[in-house]
């Protein structure tokens, strides 16, 4: 198996479906995506229930991890619930709100083996690696990050392409898809070597206006 790591989406989720059709081979790769599913793009929510479909689709082959933008809507509807649209967008396809709630409050904070990292944000040097899973500061941190000695796979951090940091041994992958910009991916062997960079233009129909 190899592995696809996919940076911050941001509710383009026809972008999203269309690169993932493109690119993705369930049977032969483990997908990752970086967080950071929800707000800027025009569907937050397609997304999430895009996400929740592959997580049970593929329980063994997708990643969801989360970002600050996920963890931040989460902390929203525990306070203040759904909108009267999504509430109907919810019962239309026979969801339950708890069920989107939950899904987001458990997402994992990061992914590892034995030669590479994946998280939101990243290890920044004020925090310690190993990492507790609890641990939200690699959901949001904006301090410089540290070399942890596994290869670290990050969105957060807007770039104009997939760019690796030798010194730090940190890609980094989150090239604007919410600003209309491109969402990217990077194909990983198992020994943490990229094989592929991939980029894609946002769609406009993803665009909020």
């Amino acid at each position: 198996m190899k592995y696809f790591i996919v940076g911050d989406v941001h509710g383009c989720v026809n972008t999203y479906k269309a690169f993932l059709e493109k690119y993705w081979n369930p049977q032969k790769e483990i997908l990752i995506q970086v967080g950071d599913i929800a707000n800027k793009g025009k569907f937050t929510y397609e997304t999430i229930l895009f996400s929740m479909e592959l997580s049970k689709k593929y329980p063994e082959n997708f990643v969801q991890l989360k970002g600050n933008n996920d963890h931040i809507l989460y902390k929203e509807l525990q306070e203040k619930g759904f909108s009267k649209e999504i509430k109907q967008l919810l019962e239309e396809r026979e969801i339950e709100e708890d069920s989107v709630v939950n899904w987001l409050g458990g997402l994992l904070h990061f992914w590892e083996n034995d030669t590479i990292f994946v998280s939101h944000a990243g290890v920044d040097k004020n925090n310690n690696y190993p990492v507790k899973e609890d641990d939200l500061r690699i959901v949001y941190t904006r301090e410089k990050l540290k070399n942890i000695g596994k290869m670290q796979f990050i969105g957060h951090v807007l770039v104009e392409a997939p760019f690796y940091n030798k010194e730090k041994n940190i890609w980094y992958l989150d090239t604007g898809a919410g600003f209309r910009k491109k969402l990217s991916g990077v194909k990983v062997k198992l020994n943490g070597k990229v094989t592929d960079i991939i980029s894609t233009k946002v769609k406009k129909k993803d665009f909020l206006g």
